[in-house]
């Protein structure tokens, strides 16, 4: 880069003879997707469709493998057509928070068609939740804010986009 900068400069970037700042690109980065492995991608997707709503937005051959991007509400998912080369861990991935509507109507859907929940829902501070696997070991967290009782710092985190 040209010419001196002190620990007071914004980030900066020089493009052609023009000082670009952080500030003049917008957002930096966005969380686009969540990419996941499927030994059975019709099944994962039957999963995603039927309980959770998702919608295919994208159903390509990619790299030699078949590649699913669904949407999830505002989310999207890329299912990758290839077996979990590690399935007994799910690396740096803990789990997937799916919000929901009406919690309890959903398990008891997802029980009614054969789904196995190790717990009962939970109640959090504001919130409600229960784990179920989904297809490979995925571990989602399905869970419906209560805002009546939320603290109001999370507030705007648990609320529905308008």
């Amino acid at each position: 880069m040209e010419g001196t900068h002190d620990e007071t400069d914004e980030t900066f970037l020089r493009v052609s003879s023009r000082l670009v700042t952080a500030s003049d690109l917008g957002p930096q980065a966005r969380l686009h997707h969540t990419h996941i492995f499927a030994s059975d991608i019709d099944e994962t997707l039957r999963f995603w469709t039927t309980w959770l709503g998702a919608e295919v937005v994208a159903d390509e051959v990619l790299l030699g493998s078949r590649n699913v991007m669904v949407a999830v509400g505002d989310g999207r998912l890329n299912i990758y057509a290839q077996p979990p080369s590690h399935p007994e861990r799910s690396g740096g991935v803990h789990h997937l928070g799916i919000q929901v509507r009406d919690l309890h109507s959903l398990v008891g859907e997802m029980r009614a068609g054969g789904v196995v929940f190790r717990k009962p829902i939970a109640e959090g501070e504001g919130f409600r939740y229960v784990m179920v696997e989904a297809p490979d070991r995925i571990l989602l967290e399905l869970f419906e804010s209560v805002p009546d009782q939320m603290p109001d710092a999370a507030e705007t985190w648990f609320s529905w986009p308008q």
